[in-house]
């Protein structure tokens, strides 16, 4: 439960961020895939059967929705802290280490050694009191780098275990485009936008150029391999 709303909120961080998509009817897709994907001749008179095939399970994964997008696992939101408000924060918590100190510094008189006299005295106490101030200011900068890095790790984890899909035919930022939030094969050499606009070309020549069309065909849906005989009848 906790992951599906996680997704859902991921999601709506995207898609303002995104060009406007369309919903594209199944014979403007039909005329425009047919005419990029290319069959033997033995094997033409199954053309339209192989595109009602596809765009069936095309419609089942996006809905003919330009402008889809899925994200899987945990992203950083849209917004991200400035320098500015990094050091403020810094700073802040520089100053109530040190009020801290001072409000919990010992007021315990220790025992004056033999022979010490009280100028000696003095200068050793402030002596001791700066030192361990210093010390102690010390281990809370370092626990606070420890604790900056790792949430920045853990952040990079979390971002290159996610992944999403975009467009018309749901491709993923793993492997066709660059969203930015992982790393990518980026096969078809175009960020990831590119996919959620309402101009369908290049979703179509990335689809057809890397084979994809074919896993679609390969792998439709029961419903979409022997169910698709009048799916273009509207056109």
């Amino acid at each position: 439960m906790k992951f599906g709303l996680l997704v859902v909120l991921a999601v709506a961080v995207l898609v303002p961020s995104l060009s406007e998509g369309r919903t594209i009817s199944r014979c403007e897709l039909r005329e425009k895939l047919g005419q990029a994907i290319t069959l033997p001749p033995q094997l033409q008179k199954f053309k339209q059967q192989y595109l009602a095939r596809v765009i069936c399970e095309v419609n089942s994964q996006s809905r003919l929705n330009t402008g889809l997008v899925k994200v899987f696992g945990k992203r950083r939101t849209a917004t991200t802290a400035t320098p500015t408000t990094m050091t403020t924060t810094h700073t802040s918590t520089t100053q109530s280490t040190t009020r801290k100190l001072n409000t919990t510094a010992p007021t315990t008189t220790r025992p004056i050694p033999t022979g010490a006299t009280k100028s000696t005295l003095g200068t050793n106490e402030t002596r001791a009191v700066n030192n361990r101030r210093k010390r102690e200011a010390s281990s809370e900068e370092l626990l606070n780098e420890d604790e900056r890095s790792s949430e920045d790790q853990s952040s990079e984890e979390s971002e290159e275990s996610s992944f999403g899909l975009y467009g018309l035919f749901q491709l993923s930022d793993e492997t066709f485009c660059n969203s930015g939030y992982r790393s990518s094969k980026n096969k078809c050499n175009t960020t990831c936008d590119a996919f959620t606009d309402d101009n369908i070309t290049d979703d179509i020549d990335c689809f057809v150029k890397t084979d994809q069309w074919r896993l679609f065909l390969n792998s439709a849906s029961r419903e979409c391999q022997y169910g698709a005989k009048n799916f273009f009848d509207q056109c």
